[in-house]
């Protein structure tokens, strides 16, 4: 798919709801989606800026771009020949590179791709892959982790990624609003029901609506000193809903180059966690 402006979320959302997709493979799962547009930054980045808690600055957070590609995964995700329902689709983990800064004002090209999926203990988990290139330039790339219940797993029970030890740590609490998901949604037009009000995130299976993963990783990355280099790689495991309202404990600690972190509620099980880390030249 070939885009000139991005699609049309509310379309995209109506296809979702009204889908009926029954998890249809052939043997060798996915076939292989793609989505390409070329844009500059949108006029939200500053309200992403400060919803998020970053610096007003020309100098896009390393989280931005993924809301730029935000409508055209969702445009993979409901393509009449994608054989799984969106309604439901669960964000695992997500991994960022970015191999150096990207400006407000500079074209970005923007590939996104899934192509294969893996059966696993619960269902299905696929990765949606995105590439963002200025003038051919590779600068910016992820990995978004996604798994789907609507498919029988193989009932195989895998470890989940261990959570980094952290020593010494900064902590502070943070109070998340109940309307946090809606005033996300409206940067990001990621506006799936489960965070958006506690009604229709009950019908998935919530007990009240949850917080986007990616407004999460966008928080912490504000928090973050390693995460204003140039070049850097962000890791993260979703490991737990974050439920709204609530207040959760943010942690993060280690050195200039690398930092770990983690969000636990009050009960102390683990939310999300991750690693953020400086980038040398070469990319690795």
């Amino acid at each position: 798919m070939e885009f000139k402006r991005p699609p049309s979320v509310w379309w995209c959302l109506i296809k979702a709801i009204f889908a009926r997709k029954k998890g249809c493979f052939t043997e060798n799962g996915l076939s292989r989606f793609e989505a390409n547009i070329s844009l500059k930054p949108s006029a939200s980045l500053s309200n992403y800026q400060s919803l998020c808690g970053f610096p007003e600055t020309r100098v896009l957070p390393v989280t931005y771009p993924h809301v730029l590609a935000g409508p055209l995964h969702l445009a993979l995700g409901t393509h009449k020949n994608f054989p799984l329902p969106a309604m439901g689709l669960v964000h695992a983990s997500n991994t960022i590179t970015q191999h150096r800064e990207i400006m407000a004002e500079e074209e970005l090209d923007i590939r996104c791709w899934i192509d294969g999926s893996r059966q696993i203990g619960i269902g299905v988990e696929m990765d949606i892959n995105t590439q963002v290139l200025v003038a051919g330039e590779l600068v910016w790339e992820s990995i978004s982790t996604i798994v789907s219940r609507a498919v029988p797993g193989d009932g195989l029970k895998r470890d989940r990624p261990a959570r980094p030890a952290l020593e010494m740590p900064k902590s502070e609490s943070w109070r998340l609003s109940g309307n946090l998901g809606r005033r996300y949604a409206s940067l990001s037009k990621d506006y799936n029901p489960i965070h958006m009000f506690a009604t229709l995130a009950k019908m998935f299976g919530f007990r009240s609506q949850i917080a986007h993963g990616m407004f999460l990783l966008g928080k912490v990355a504000s928090k973050s000193s390693v995460c204003q280099s140039g070049a850097v790689k962000l890791s993260v495991v979703f490991q737990r809903p974050v439920f709204l309202p609530s207040t959760t404990m943010f942690r993060i600690g280690g050195s200039e180059n690398n930092e770990v972190f983690d969000m636990t509620a009050k009960s102390g099980k683990v939310q999300i966690h991750g690693i953020a880390e400086v980038l040398n030249v070469s990319g690795k």
